[in-house]
Order: C-alpha cells, then sequence, then structure tokens
C-alpha cells in the first residue's frame, strides 16, 4: 500500500463469502450469515449491526447498536425497517427508523412513484411543557409530503413538496426526445443537450449557471461554473482517475487510485503545492457500493488519523457515519430522487441565544423577554 498505509487483508469462508476486514492486522469489520443470507456485521468501533428476515425471506429489520454480552442490540443508535404490501401491481413501501421517520412510497397499478410522506418534522414538539409559555410561538409543521405526476410517455411533468410548512411546487417541460428542457415555479433553470443527449448547459437554477463537455465516448471531461472550471481525467477504461479544479486561488488536483471499478484511495494536491498527500481511502465490504471502512485526513496533514464507520441501508446508501468511539458524527438522508441531506453537529456559536429560566439554578442575566425567557449576546 503507497505511502506506509496500514495493509488491508480479507477473509473469506468455505463459500467464498467475505467474512472479515483488517487493517495492520486489526480487525475493523466482520460479517456472519445464516445459511445465505447476511446474519450481522461487527465493527472495529464496537458496533454491530443485526438484520432479521420475513418469513417470505425479505429483509424486515436492521438494528445497529452496541451489541450486549449475548450479542442482542438492547439500545440501538439506528433502526431500520422495512414493511411491504402487494396488492395486485398497487405497491406499497415503508420505512422506519428509531427516530420514529416513517417513509411512506404509493405506486400507481402500472408501477410509477406517485407520492412519498414522512414524518420528519413532528407535530408536537420536544421542549419542557413548562417552558411553552416563554418559548416563542413557532410554526409547527406535521410533516414533508412530495406529489408527482407522470404523463402517458413517462415524463415526469410536476412535483409538489410541502415541507417545514412551505410549499415547493416544480414543473418540468420535455423536448420531443423526452429531455427536460425547463424546471418552472420553484428554483427555475433551463437546460440543453448536445445531439448525442450529454447536458450541454444549464442556466439558472438553485446552482447557477453551468456548462458541460463531454468526450467522444460521451464522458464527461469538463464542468464551468462562474468563476471555476473542473476539468476530469478519465483513464481507457472510462475511471475518474483525476480532477483539477481551476479557481481564482490557484488549481487544485486530485488523483484517484482504483482496484476494479472501485476507488480505494484519493490523493490531493493544493493549490501552489506540488506535493500529493493521501486525503481519504475507502475499504469496501462484500459488493461494489458496500463501505464498510473511512480512513480521512480531517486536518490536512496527510496522515489519515481519523477512521470512520459507515451504516449503509439494504442498498449501500450511506445512513450514518460513526467514529472509533461509536459516536453519530454524520446522519444522511436522500430524496426520493436520490438527493442526499447531510446532519451533523454545529459547532458554530450563536450571537444571540434566548434562554428559558427552569427556576433552578442562579437566575439567567440579559434583555428580558418574558418573565422566563432572556436574549444573551
Amino acid at each position: 500500500m503507497p505511502d506506509g498505509l496500514p495493509a488491508l487483508a480479507r477473509a473469506y469462508d468455505d463459500g467464498d463469502r467475505l467474512t472479515a476486514l483488517s487493517l495492520g492486522g486489526a480487525v475493523v469489520w466482520q460479517a456472519t450469515y445464516d445459511g445465505g443470507r447476511l446474519a450481522g456485521i461487527a465493527r472495529g468501533n464496537g458496533l454491530a449491526t443485526s438484520l432479521a428476515y420475513t418469513a417470505g425471506g425479505q429483509p424486515g429489520q436492521i438494528v445497529t447498536g452496541v451489541p450486549a454480552a449475548d450479542g442482542a442490540i438492547a439500545d440501538p443508535i439506528h433502526t431500520l425497517g422495512l414493511t411491504w404490501t402487494v396488492d395486485q401491481l398497487r405497491r406499497t413501501k415503508q420505512r422506519r427508523d428509531t427516530e420514529a421517520l416513517l417513509y411512506a412510497f404509493h405506486y400507481d397499478e402500472v408501477g410509477h412513484l406517485e407520492s412519498m410522506s414522512d414524518a420528519r418534522y413532528p407535530a408536537v414538539r420536544r421542549d419542557l411543557p413548562g417552558l411553552a409559555g416563554a418559548l416563542p410561538d413557532l410554526p409547527r409543521p406535521t410533516g414533508m409530503t412530495e406529489d408527482w405526476e407522470v404523463n402517458l410517455v413517462d415524463e415526469l411533468t410536476d412535483r409538489n413538496r410541502i415541507e417545514r410548512g412551505r410549499n415547493e411546487p416544480v414543473g418540468f417541460d420535455h423536448n420531443d426526445l423526452h429531455q427536460v428542457t425547463a424546471r418552472t415555479l420553484t428554483d427555475p433553470a433551463s437546460y440543453t443537450w448536445d445531439v448525442n443527449g450529454n447536458l450541454e448547459t444549464r442556466t439558472g437554477g438553485l446552482y447557477g449557471d453551468a456548462a458541460f463537455t463531454h468526450d467522444w465516448r460521451d464522458k464527461l471531461t469538463s464542468v464551468q461554473q462562474g468563476n471555476t472550471t473542473t476539468d476530469i481525467i478519465l483513464d481507457p477504461l472510462g475511471r475518474m482517475v483525476g480532477k483539477v479544479k481551476h479557481t481564482t486561488n490557484g488549481d487544485v488536483a486530485r488523483a484517484y487510485l482504483h482496484d476494479g471499478d472501485q476507488v480505494v484511495l484519493e490523493y490531493v494536491q493544493a493549490a501552489g503545492s506540488t506535493t500529493w498527500q493521501p486525503e481519504r481511502r475507502h475499504i469496501w465490504g462484500r459488493w461494489i457500493d458496500d463501505l464498510a471502512v473511512e480512513q480521512v485526513d480531517t486536518d490536512g496533514d496527510g496522515s489519515l488519523e481519523t477512521t470512520l464507520y459507515p451504516i449503509t441501508d439494504l442498498l449501500g446508501s450511506v445512513q450514518l457515519l460513526t467514529d472509533d468511539a461509536g459516536t453519530i458524527v454524520e446522519r444522511i438522508t436522500y430524496d426520493p430522487d436520490g438527493t442526499p441531506h447531510f446532519e451533523s453537529a454545529d459547532t458554530t456559536r450563536p450571537s444571540v441565544t434566548r434562554v428559558a429560566w427552569t427556576g433552578d439554578g442562579t437566575l439567567p442575566t440579559g434583555d428580558t423577554v418574558t418573565a422566563q425567557a432572556f436574549e444573551i449576546g
């Protein structure tokens, strides 16, 4: 392994199934199987995942947490449950986790996804009842709902999202080739395509104008957005092996080392530097999307000092990132279209804090808002 990084070793059982991953001789990931099915995963940070299946063989529940002496997970940090119902071609899928987030996906008779709802934002506030009168009267949204409309030729024409009490309707226009040419209403944008069906330009939208360049294989090779241009370097197999971001402050380059189709190591060369140093190492599990362990350089010194253990769902999508102590450092949720939302600890202090006094301890000092609430700058 380059740069003196700990060597990676894999262990397999008699059925050629991956059972363990080790770094420098230390086991960081272990898998157990029940017949031909995955039964559990143990990680180097003390967290374990157990899987339960329905009578029909479908995954029913995935629980992650610190295991007890008997192997059971009594106090999970993440629980993913799937319930399946089938009524001919009409299907409903539900997903629930330990924070009581419920996602229900509803499909029409021909299998089109027509709506999704969740309870991400509960109607009941979690404040102490005795403090309710001292706190500001904030909106109390009941959840998030999305509805889609698809026309007779399978084109998505409308999407309406109601979230945090705000309505976000979006419309989509298409050309004769069924390509989206415009997004209307919320964050409007327009799109153009080349003769090979590649996205050529985006005007407007949430992230602003951008231009895209593709090579003769229809592979993306360059993105220009504002004062920044990013060049993408591909090898003969079409894999991204490098990326150079040209900015007004200099060029930042990244190189990607592959093992087959998987990126196993990322290097970075900072603006103005001639030195390449490792930035991130990916350690993969049983299949191409099964990310088992991440090693990250968080302070820019070239040492991968931070080890992260992803908690994934059945599709390999990362739900949580946990550290060496088993503490959640990041939570990731996804929209039905795959857009990720990242949630992590906020370490930036607010400039003004409104506090409510419970009657215990010393009375706070500050500008009185009500008899029990104060603003402290």
